[in-house]
């Protein structure tokens, strides 16, 4: 297998030392067309903000964990990270070396050291060819180890070094020959033949059979210390995360919500989103119950998210300025109805009708009945559930017309920033209260307040 030379004089331990993979700022969005009329001309009817303003640096010979429920932005990122998917602003930079904007013939050369492995062993081959042509093809490509028996040479040390020996009996062999197991090793060869410095590894483990996950991750752990490879490892496996990372970045629509060590981050989990993740974590022991405290309701809608932080609508822990807007009402009274007899519900429900009643930033529309009966639904449901964290964040209710005006506190949108004490960066106000709140979410105007400073 080739391998490149290592640096020699003054500057290599500099380099050493600097990050490997620096990320500011970064951003991928993607334009929705809803009809073919509107792709004709060219209209976008919304954006998925797939990565929203990610910022992370990766250091030499780190295994970095992205963990978050599907549609989180992990795979995008990681995409992003190759020039797999084009970013639409911010910088990713490679040893140094901008790789925003480059042509593909430019990001090609740049292929020997970033490489990835996918989530399906399965779709990774061409069925028409053999392992070891397909294996082969990357050195091919790149012009590296010279005629076809030379590389036929290397291809053998790369399917003998991922555990496939002799390379001889799986060289010629046809994808659909292979278990998934081994489909993923000769996977991982394909990656590793080029000498890669980055791999991002892609649900690497998620389609195997349970009794073949940990041998992957042992072989990638072995890799890390033969080749001295740096890792991007993309999962929604928190128990696998905790057994091969070293750092763990939670991202959620699009962002990342805590960074950090992953003792730290599994010990004493900061954000709600991930404090909620770990309680959903399978407990082995039959005789300890599921969690019941489990975030309520669905990711939302990429190409609409909720106002100021994303997981405030369901967040047990949000405060006022979270980012309330009236159609978080309807999603308190979807929950409300469904602890109501049927009678109730159909009493109710005609009031405020559908999600469309809650279109606007700062009205809820009376669909039936009057806006009275509205406002009399809001305020049976606010002096019955006090503890709801809506309340937080609405200052008023009138009635305006044939709508409930709801005056809403100011939506501030959290930074990650790091926690005092701690090796972790979050992005919450229950650690970093904007101005006008003390730490724990009360406003300061509250007599309840506390004056202990922020975390």
């Amino acid at each position: 297998m080739p391998t490149r030379p290592e640096p020699t004089g003054g500057s290599a331990t500099a380099q050493a030392d600097a990050p490997l993979v620096e990320i500011t700022d970064l951003n991928v969005h993607f334009a929705l067309r809803a009809s073919a009329a509107a792709r004709l001309v060219g209209r976008s009817s919304g954006t998925v903000r797939a990565v929203d303003g990610v910022s992370l640096s990766l250091a030499r010979g780190e295994v970095l964990g992205l963990v978050g429920e599907s549609g989180s932005g992990k795979s995008t990122l990681g995409r992003a990270l190759l020039g797999l998917v084009h970013a639409t602003s911010g910088s990713i930079r490679y040893q140094g070396d901008e790789l925003t904007g480059l042509s593909e013939a430019k990001l090609r050369p740049l292929r020997r050291d970033l490489q990835m492995v996918f989530q399906d062993p399965h779709a990774s081959f061409n069925p028409s060819m053999t392992v070891g042509r397909s294996v082969a093809d990357a050195l091919r490509i790149h012009g590296l180890a010279g005629d076809a028996e030379q590389r036929r040479g290397a291809v053998l040390a790369a399917l003998e070094r991922v555990g496939l020996a002799p390379g001889e009996r799986f060289i010629d062999k046809y994808p659909a020959e292979l278990s998934g197991g081994q489909k993923q090793r000769a996977v991982i060869a394909r990656a590793i033949i080029l000498d890669p410095k980055l791999l991002v590894a892609d649900e690497p483990i998620s389609m195997l059979d349970m009794s073949v996950r940990a041998k992957i991750l042992g072989l990638l752990e072995e890799l890390r210390d033969e080749l001295g490879l740096t890792y991007v490892y993309i999962t929604h496996d928190l128990a696998s995360a905790r057994f091969f990372c070293d750092r763990v970045a939670i991202m959620y629509l699009g962002k990342i919500v805590e960074i950090g060590p992953v003792a730290e981050i599994f010990d004493n989990p900061r954000h709600p989103y991930t404090q909620a993740l770990i309680k959903a974590i399978p407990e082995p022991d039959p005789d300890k119950a599921l969690p019941r405290d489990l975030p309520r309701g669905e990711i939302p809608d990429a190409a609409n998210p909720p106002l100021g932080c994303s997981f405030h609508p369901r967040c047990p822990a949000a405060f006022g300025p979270c980012g309330w807007e009236p159609r978080d009402v309807r999603m308190v009274l979807d929950q409300r109805w469904t602890t109501v007899s049927g009678e109730q519900y159909e009493a109710e429900s005609r009031l405020v009708a559908d999600e469309a009643h809650f279109a606007s930033d700062t009205e809820v529309h009376a669909a039936g009945g009057s806006p009275g009966e509205v406002l009399a639904l809001l305020e049976d449901e606010r002096t019955s559930r006090p503890a709801e964290p809506l309340w937080k964040g609405v200052v008023g209710r009138t009635v305006v017309g044939r709508s409930v005006q709801m005056q809403m506190r100011a939506a501030v949108e959290p930074t990650l920033l790091p926690v005092r004490d701690a090796a972790v960066s979050v992005s919450c106000h229950l650690y970093h209260p904007p101005a006008g709140y003390a730490a724990g979410g009360k406003a300061l105007d509250d007599p309840r307040a506390s004056s202990n400073e922020a975390q």
